[in-house]
């Protein structure tokens, strides 16, 4: 009897433990870093299709969100999560011309663009320009987003602008494969 009894206590403290890993696992994985596989090519050669990542959640906030930031979304349009780049804040108008990025008539240099890369999407994709010409202005309480990879990039221009809430996670870390192991900023 008494064995029985001890064998009852070592399986209700492994099921505790068990159930302790995964509460600790889940919270981990929504509260503080949040798993990413990159679907398709917009923000290549930045991240490639199928890089799977980890984004910081925790660090989110919108204080924090600086322009130029690697940013995952939740999409409703496409259902699911996309990464982009934040390039307009509320308010802002943003103006592409001769690819070049104008926000409320000041030009920005966007560093993080492969130049080389560039000319070559623009030769395999027969296109004169690497960002066709826009001007938009973002709504109040939105965010203007775009893919680094323009010429195949499903984006602000084409899904709209983000509220806050929409956010999931800005940063982060390419785990695999290994060959693409690298911090996304």
């Amino acid at each position: 009897m008494e064995k029985n009894n001890s064998k009852s206590k070592e399986l209700i403290k492994t099921i505790i433990e068990l159930v302790a890993v995964a509460v600790v696992t889940s919270l981990i994985f929504t509260k503080v870093v949040n798993p990413v596989i990159v679907n398709g090519k917009s923000m290549y050669p930045t991240l490639d299709n199928n890089d799977i990542s980890i984004i910081n959640v925790i660090g989110l906030s919108q204080d924090s969100l600086e322009r130029f930031d690697v940013v995952v979304l939740y999409s409703t349009q496409l259902q699911e999560k996309i990464v982009k780049r934040l390039i307009g804040f509320p308010g802002e108008t943003i103006q592409f011309k001769d690819d070049r990025l104008y926000i409320d008539g000041v030009e920005y240099e966007e560093t993080y663009l492969d130049k080389e890369y560039m000319e070559e999407a623009k030769l395999k994709y027969n296109s004169s320009l690497f960002t066709e010409d826009f001007e938009v202005t973002v709504p109040e309480n939105e965010y203007f987003v775009m893919g680094d990879n323009r010429l195949v990039s499903a984006d602000s221009r084409v899904l709209g602008s983000f509220p806050y809430d929409k956010f999931i996670g800005k940063d982060g870390v390419i785990l695999f494969p290994f060959n693409h192991i690298k911090t996304i900023k």
